[in-house]
């Protein structure tokens, strides 16, 4: 079983819920109907990239498991995904096949990168590194993110603010000179965008106004977190950084 005990001992015999809306199209009709005939014969997943209109007001009974949630019998205990773990680092780290996506001579077009984004990969590994540092994990969590930042490297897949969680949960797992290459790499883009956002001649400044306010808020995320974590060396340089254009 890909239960654990603990979860089977919340399994209910019915599961209620609310669909939300006053309206259901025939999608939502054919997937209550499969969801009542199935009987809990085979697992019934949801994508994560199904928009939550079409989850029909179940998540609260979904466990996540990779890049899906599953429809289980017992509801999650509290407001976030549920996860188990041991499934879901079986499934990242060993089933799921990721081809030759971050060799040199593999290119990833804009098609790819932007359903790179649509499926959430880098958040998918983050959540999962989250949960392990919960259960006092924290070797496992080091390799689920050593494993994304293998897959998923700067020069393939353009480093962003999604890359926020991983610095933090590396200085959370003692990590912190790979929690410090990161925002290294993060403040090389950062002020590559910003020098560009303040050549641009003074008729254009309103159209990047949101850019460069989206960007220095970054940085000042990242101004936080190096405090915290007491990277004073790295919060200077941000420090300098946010000085220079704001």
């Amino acid at each position: 079983s890909s239960f654990t005990a603990e979860e089977m001992s919340k399994f209910e015999k019915h599961i209620k819920w609310e669909v939300p809306g006053s309206y259901l199209f025939k999608n939502d009709m054919a997937v209550l109907e499969i969801i009542a005939r199935n009987n809990w014969k085979r697992p019934i997943y949801f994508a994560t990239s199904v928009p939550d209109r079409n989850t029909l007001g179940l998540d609260k009974y979904f466990r996540l498991e990779g890049f899906a949630n599953r429809l289980v019998p017992f509801q999650s205990e509290d407001s976030e995904v549920s996860v188990n773990t041991d499934v879901m680092f079986e499934n990242l780290m060993n089933v799921f096949s990721w081809g030759r996506m971050n060799e040199d001579d593999v290119y990833l077009d804009n098609f790819h990168l932007r359903n790179f984004k649509v499926m959430q990969i880098r958040q998918t590994f983050s959540l999962l590194a989250q949960k392990l540092i919960d259960e006092d994990k924290k070797a496992k969590a080091i390799q689920v993110l050593d494993t994304c930042i293998e897959l998923m490297p700067n020069d393939k897949v353009p480093y962003d603010f999604s890359m926020y969680d991983f610095a933090n949960l590396y200085y959370i797992s003692g990590e912190n000179d790979k929690a410090n290459a990161i925002i290294e790499r993060l403040l090389i883009i950062y002020e590559q965008d910003l020098d560009f956002y303040n050549s641009l001649e003074n008729r254009f400044t309103s159209h990047v106004a949101h850019e460069k306010g989206q960007t220095i808020a970054y940085l000042n995320e990242f101004k936080k977190m190096t405090g915290f974590y007491k990277q004073d060396k790295l919060n200077k340089d941000i420090i300098s950084i946010i000085e220079k254009y704001y």
